[in-house]
């Protein structure tokens, strides 16, 4: 069995602020939240043996999720080349929502998230890189 899975072109979620809309005074998943989500499922079809094998491989174990968020260089770079303001992080929650919908892996059990920026020069090869690992995280003890 393998010790570590690496997942190529997972979708984009929308960032955090782009999830929600609200309606009525109540929020709802936003048009962006429910494109994502059929991305999802899209990937999860797609890549269905991978998935099977990463669920026998972690079954009931701790994991590492690392995430590479990769944004076309328009989006992270101004014209005159300076870093423009943009907070990969708040993408994370809805990546592990997604993963773990397409996982069917409950992700309480991602304990360690560490996270990315990069960037590529097509809007098209714009996604999200994720590298599943079991954790060595162990008990904390005072």
């Amino acid at each position: 069995m393998k010790t570590s899975f690496k997942l190529d072109s997972f979708p984009m979620p929308p960032t955090s602020n782009k999830m929600y809309a609200s309606v009525r005074g109540r929020f709802i998943k936003s048009k962006l939240n429910r494109l994502y989500d059929l991305q999802v499922t899209e990937w999860a079809i797609n890549n269905l043996r991978e998935i099977i094998e990463i669920k026998s491989s972690f079954k009931d174990k701790l994991l590492e999720v690392s995430c590479t968020f990769v944004f076309n260089k328009s989006r992270v770079f101004t014209v005159k080349g300076e870093l423009k303001k943009m907070d990969h992080t708040n993408r994370i929650k809805a990546t592990h929502d997604g993963l773990s919908k397409a996982l069917e892996i409950d992700d309480s059990r991602f304990v360690s998230t560490p996270c990315f920026k990069m960037w590529c020069n097509n809007e098209e090869d714009e996604q999200v890189m994720i590298e599943i690992k079991e954790s060595e995280l162990k008990e904390w003890k005072k």
